[in-house]
C-alpha cells in the first residue's frame, strides 16, 4: 500500500475556517482530539483553528461514515451515536466508536485507502475535519511562529553574529512550551541547557532564601541565553528561579 500527500504550497494563501460551535461542543471536541497522538503537539492557537474548522455531519443508521478502500479526507469526532468498524470478509464488527472517540487520523496526513468500513449503527453526530484544513492549519501557524521566533532572535546579543538564515534555521529547531501558572520554567542550580523567549504570558524571576521578585519578565523578553555561552564539558547552572505567573508559552 503506498500513501502520498499535497504539496507545501497548499497553504500559501489559506483563510481560517470559523464554524460557529457551543462551548459545551468546543469542550468535547478538544477532550476528545487531546487523546489522539496526532494532535499532541498542537500549540493553543493551532488546537483552537482547528475546533474552528471542524464541520458537523448528521448521520442516520446504516449509513457508511467511511468505506475501506476509498481515500480517506477527513478525520472525525464523535459527538453523539455509535459507530461500528468492519472488514472485509469479517462478519461482525471489530470495534465500536462511541461519543467522544475519534477516528480516521492517518486521513489527515496522507492520501492512503481506509484500512476498513466505519459504519452507523446509532443515528448520531460528528463532527470532521478534511486533511487539506489541518495541514493548511500546521502551515499557517508554524510559518508565524517561525517569523515570530527568528525577530525574537536577532535581539538576543549571544546570536547577534548569526544571518537570518542561520537565526531562522535556529529558530525552526526551537520547541513551543505551555506552562502553568505556578510552574518553574527553569530552577536555581539545574543545568543551563536551554534558551527560552516568552510568547505570551508574564514570568517572575527571584532566587531561593530571598524575598520577593528579583523582576519580572512579559511577552517579548527572553532569558536563558547562558545555556548558549557553556564551552565544552563545562555547563553553567541557572542562577536564578523563574516562575510562571499565570498561563506561558515560551519556546525554548
Amino acid at each position: 500500500m503506498g500513501v502520498s500527500a499535497e504539496g507545501q504550497e497548499e497553504g500559501k494563501d489559506y483563510t481560517p475556517t470559523v464554524i460557529p460551535k457551543s462551548d459545551a461542543v468546543r469542550s468535547r471536541i478538544a477532550a476528545a482530539t487531546e487523546k489522539s497522538a496526532l494532535f499532541a503537539g498542537l500549540g493553543p492557537e493551532q488546537q483552537t483553528a482547528v475546533i474552528d474548522a471542524m464541520f458537523e455531519v448528521t448521520c442516520t443508521a446504516g449509513q457508511d461514515v467511511i468505506t475501506q478502500g476509498d481515500v480517506g479526507d477527513n478525520f472525525y469526532v464523535a459527538d453523539s451515536g455509535e459507530y461500528t468498524v468492519h472488514l472485509k470478509g469479517v462478519e461482525k464488527p471489530v470495534h465500536t466508536y462511541q461519543e467522544g472517540a475519534s477516528f480516521g487520523e492517518l486521513a489527515l496526513m496522507y492520501n492512503c485507502p481506509r484500512a476498513a468500513t466505519v459504519r452507523c449503527a446509532v443515528p448520531g453526530t460528528l463532527w470532521g475535519l478534511d486533511r487539506v484544513t489541518f495541514r493548511c492549519i500546521l502551515m499557517a501557524a508554524n510559518k508565524q511562529t517561525l517569523q515570530t521566533t527568528s525577530q525574537f532572535l536577532k535581539s538576543v546579543s549571544v546570536l547577534s553574529p548569526l544571518t537570518d538564515q542561520q537565526r531562522s534555521t535556529l529558530a525552526s529547531a526551537m520547541e513551543e512550551i505551555v506552562f502553568e501558572d505556578g510552574e518553574y520554567v527553569v530552577q536555581m542550580g539545574d543545568p543551563a541547557d536551554a534558551l527560552y523567549l516568552l510568547k505570551s504570558g508574564e514570568v517572575a524571576v527571584h532566587k531561593a532564601n530571598e524575598a520577593g521578585d528579583l523582576m519580572r519578565m512579559k511577552a517579548g523578553e527572553f532569558f536563558g541565553e547562558s545555556a548558549l555561552q557553556s564551552e565544552g564539558a563545562t555547563v553553567l547552572t541557572r542562577q536564578a528561579n523563574v516562575v510562571a505567573v499565570g498561563p506561558v508559552t515560551a519556546p525554548g
